[in-house]
């Protein structure tokens, strides 16, 4: 009895490693790209106005193809080999961006990018949160690894790429095979007979859900156009190690949140939590709207609370409120609406109105506007959660 007790506790002591491994790569390669893409498109000629078009085709995807392998994942329930698969894919299509030169290849390129990549945060967050709570491992303290890998990773890049930011694609290409590899040593799928049965129908047990999802909107809109941020940066005369930095400050600003994440989702309810990371998002806008360099750097602290916060919360939430056998699906229409509608209209706006005023003017007006629909969604949210707990 007791030597099978001591296996158990190897074993989750192995899979918790190996998911830490797994969320820690994961988080490096978008360490690896995402911080400097923006830059990499205004380097390679191309306008805001093009940027924002550019970075609205992901996102659509996200909501046209990624729910199709979200399905196939749960359908099957073979999420891990489906997630190796989009991984090796998005590896290998990612290399293609090195060639681009012109916005007609951009596209083509982010076409073909963008119809794997968009799938593999939502898949790999299904199947990482799963197995944590299965193995009874916190999903807290394995995304802190995720957060000091993307630290890392952006802070050292930001210093490697100042002269020639197109190695953000070989880099990141390596990470995607090293992330596969990592996937392979995660617990095989347990199989679901009933899988098939259910496949069809609602996805989530309440209808609360929709709130939420509508405050991840506000909150990822304001972080789809303070993704211009790094144009913003080298507009200002700045270069990638002002990037690399900004990001390696975001990134470890989760940490402090992340550790005490279960114990803040205990003693607030996740409305007040989520209208208080949109407040932090339109407050982080403003600062780095000011042009001084201190307070844009300082301001990047605030993505403990704009983003980490509902991110884990809308991790957390979905898992608790979705239906047996359907956790795929329910991080796929989390994505849909972040990575999807959330940024197709941030980019396409933020890209738009910056074109017409400016990019501290647009930082200053939408961050106004968030904050503004952040004050009356409060009132609809008492409406709805005050008579929980």
């Amino acid at each position: 009895m007791r030597g099978m007790q001591a296996k158990e506790k190897s074993s989750q002591k192995d899979h918790s490693m190996i998911l830490l491994l797994a969320n820690t790569l994961m988080w490096s390669v978008m360490g690896a790209y995402m911080p400097f893409i923006h830059s990499f498109y205004s380097v390679r000629g191309l306008s805001t106005l093009e940027i924002g078009a550019l970075t609205a085709i992901t996102p659509v995807l996200a909501i046209l193809i990624q729910p199709f392998w979200a399905y196939l994942s749960d359908f099957t329930g073979r999420r891990k080999v489906v997630l190796i698969s989009i991984v090796l894919a998005s590896g290998l299509a990612i290399q293609g961006y090195r060639f681009c030169h012109v916005f007609f290849l951009f596209v083509a390129e982010t076409l073909m990018f963008g119809t794997f990549s968009t799938s593999v945060l939502p898949l790999s967050d299904a199947l990482v949160s799963n197995h944590a709570n299965k193995s009874k491992l916190g999903f807290a303290r394995i995304r802190m690894g995720g957060t000091i890998g993307f630290a890392i990773m952006a802070l050292i890049l930001g210093n490697v790429v100042k002269s020639d930011v197109s190695l953000i694609f070989p880099i990141a290409g390596l990470g995607y095979l090293l992330l596969a590899l990592c996937y392979l040593g995660l617990p095989k799928d347990v199989p679901q007979k009933t899988l098939r049965a259910r496949s069809k129908g609602r996805v989530f047990k309440d209808d609360k859900v929709f709130f939420v999802f509508f405050l991840a909107f506000l909150v990822q809109f304001g972080t789809s156009v303070s993704g211009f941020y790094g144009v913003y940066v080298l507009e200002l005369g700045y270069n990638q190690s002002i990037m690399g930095l900004s990001s390696c400050i975001s990134a470890l600003s989760e940490l402090p949140i992340l550790f005490f994440a279960d114990k803040i989702l205990r003693r607030f309810k996740i409305n007040h939590l989520m209208i208080f990371a949109v407040l932090m998002n339109a407050l982080r806008m403003l600062l780095v709207a000011s042009g001084i360099l201190p307070l844009m750097i300082g301001a990047q602290v605030l993505q403990s609370g704009s983003y980490m916060i509902p991110y884990y919360c809308c991790i957390v939430f979905i898992n608790e409120n979705v239906i047996d056998g359907k956790i795929s699906q329910g991080q796929s229409r989390l994505a849909m609406v972040q990575q999807g509608f959330a940024t197709v209209s941030g980019s396409l706006l933020g890209g738009a109105i910056s074109g017409q005023i400016g990019l501290k003017s647009t930082f200053m007006v939408v961050a106004a506007g968030l904050a503004c629909v952040s004050v009356i969604s409060i009132f609809i949210g008492k409406r709805m959660f005050d008579d929980e707990r």
